[in-house]
């Protein structure tokens, strides 16, 4: 039997294609299927897919029109013949260990979900930076933050893991899943192309028996110049569509306010992050509406850091005076123009 099922999912991939596709076939660890979904690519990233398939039986290529990645992951699923899933995009790299480190925590802890930390690089910037993946929410002056949660290779406890829920990205590539337990559950990805695998992670992680880390930045995670999840568009609006679902499936599965602080640190981040995204014109709305879901002065350091951030900074650049710490120098800013000059002060002014 096939141990590990790799799910990718393609669309117009074929700049990154070659690099992604070589990290999984060096992998340490050899017994997988690589289930390979072309979502409608209209460059070569379909023929790319059928040359590595000449060459490694492994390989299996699935065709469809172009549905986003949510429809093509459950399709993935359900094709998997894998005891484990696993996901991967089609622009990201892994470790050569990276699955092998997954396998034989999942295995030897008998978890239901083994996940790593990930490496974040941004094409624009050709920047990257290191994401652990354990975290907890604080509110700190009314606004919510997350921190690290410093844990050793292992089984992470149920406080670890509620801790986590909605407070971390909840990526589905930097883990491995046992099938039997996505099957027993039901749970799959939301169709479409915009945050399907929001209420995917939610629920692995809630309904899991049991979850395993390994501390690794063994994920290599590209964010494109063109990545929809960072382009301006009005889809972004339905947020507010994952809020009310999150929202209802917290009533009904957990305890009263007991996931209550993540789920106000998810709405307060998300609607924080993706507020440059928004069309201008929606932009109010896009805040307003987040009232239902926030305590009123969470609320209220929202709208200041966004809606009202502009007004701030413009009246700043139009008029502006700062003062050195010893009162020295002095700037003044109008219209964009800054003057500096020394403060001169009579003896009498130091007297005492």
């Amino acid at each position: 039997m096939i141990k590990l099922s790799i799910i990718m999912p393609v669309y117009n991939s074929e700049k990154f294609l070659d690099k992604s596709l070589s990290s999984v076939l060096a992998q340490s660890f050899k017994e997988f299927e690589l289930i390979c979904i072309d979502d409608g690519s209209t460059d070569n990233s379909l023929q790319i897919l059928q040359q590595y398939a000449q060459n490694d039986s492994r390989i299996k290529i699935i065709s469809q029109p172009n549905q986003g990645q949510g429809t093509a992951r459950n399709k993935g699923i359900n094709t998997a013949k894998g005891q484990y899933i696993t996901f991967m995009d089609s622009d990201d790299v892994i470790a050569p260990d990276m699955y092998e480190r997954l396998m034989s925590s999942i295995l030897d802890y008998k978890s239901d979900v083994a996940l790593c930390n990930i490496v974040k690089f941004l094409e624009n910037t050709n920047t990257s930076k290191k994401l652990k993946m354990v975290k907890k929410c604080l509110i700190v002056n009314n606004t919510p933050i997350w921190r690290d949660i410093d844990v050793a290779d292992g089984l992470l406890s149920d406080e670890q893991v509620k801790q986590m829920v909605l407070t971390v990205p909840h990526y589905a590539w930097n883990k491995i899943y046992r099938t039997a337990f996505l099957k027993e559950k039901s749970i799959t990805f939301d169709g479409g192309k915009l945050y399907e695998d929001v209420i995917f992670g939610l629920r692995t992680l809630l309904e899991a028996a049991a979850v395993s880390y390994i501390n690794d930045f063994s994920y290599y995670y590209l964010i494109r110049g063109n990545s929809s999840v960072r382009s301006v568009s009005a889809k972004h609006l339905c947020l507010y569509g994952i809020f009310e679902r999150i929202k209802l499936y917290l009533d009904q599965h957990t305890t009263e306010n007991e996931l209550n602080n993540n789920f106000i640190f998810f709405v307060y981040a998300n609607i924080l992050w993706h507020y440059k995204l928004v069309p201008l014109f929606w932009r109010p709305k896009f805040v307003f509406s987040a009232r239902r879901y926030l305590p009123a002065e969470i609320y209220t350091v929202l709208c200041r850091n966004t809606i009202f951030s502009l007004p701030r900074r413009l009246l700043n650049f139009v008029f502006d005076i700062r003062t050195s710490p010893d009162e020295t120098k002095r700037k003044i800013r109008f219209l964009g123009i800054k003057i500096s000059y020394t403060i001169k002060r009579n003896k009498n002014d130091f007297a005492n």
